[in-house]
């Protein structure tokens, strides 16, 4: 997923929705669909989620990782190297997908981590996703994140 740094957040979002097949519903509905295969779980959408699904779903725009299972575990990654604040959801959700990341996708998932370490800056740090930021062109919110947006090996030393 590439997404232009001249393009407002609202456009970049609109983009990664028409790519993934997701909406802001999923910000207020009761229950969430999550594909699993050819099958489809239904869980409960819970308060803690809607709160902080808004912030993710840009988290994937501006790290540009894609929403099939490698970029979910490398989200996860980067979201905690960036840190969820104080979104429990996000720190529990997170904190379960990279221990599977670790085993499917280790190398992946530890440069996401260590991508999201590197930024000055966290979306989860937002009481909400208004239309200030979403006015913002892309460039400009990463630019206040501090995020490359070369998915670089990390520097040890």
């Amino acid at each position: 997923m590439r997404f232009e740094d001249g393009w407002t957040v609202r456009e970049a979002r609109r983009a990664y929705f028409d790519r993934s097949g997701f909406d802001t519903s999923s910000y207020e509905e009761s229950w969430v669909r999550l594909p699993v295969g050819r099958l489809a779980l239904y869980l409960p959408n819970l308060e803690g989620r809607k709160k902080c699904v808004a912030i993710h779903d840009l988290d994937h725009v501006v790290a540009e990782y894609d929403t099939d299972w490698r970029g979910e575990l490398q989200i996860a990654g980067f979201e905690l190297g960036l840190g969820c604040g104080r979104f429990w959801f996000g720190w529990m959700v997170n904190s379960q997908a990279i221990s599977l990341g670790a085993l499917l996708f280790p190398r992946d998932v530890f440069r996401a981590y260590v991508r999201g370490r590197r930024c000055t800056g966290s979306l989860f740090g937002l009481r909400q996703v208004d239309d200030a930021v979403l006015e913002k062109t892309l460039g400009a919110l990463r630019a206040q994140m501090g995020i490359d947006r070369a998915d670089a090996p990390p520097r040890l030393a």
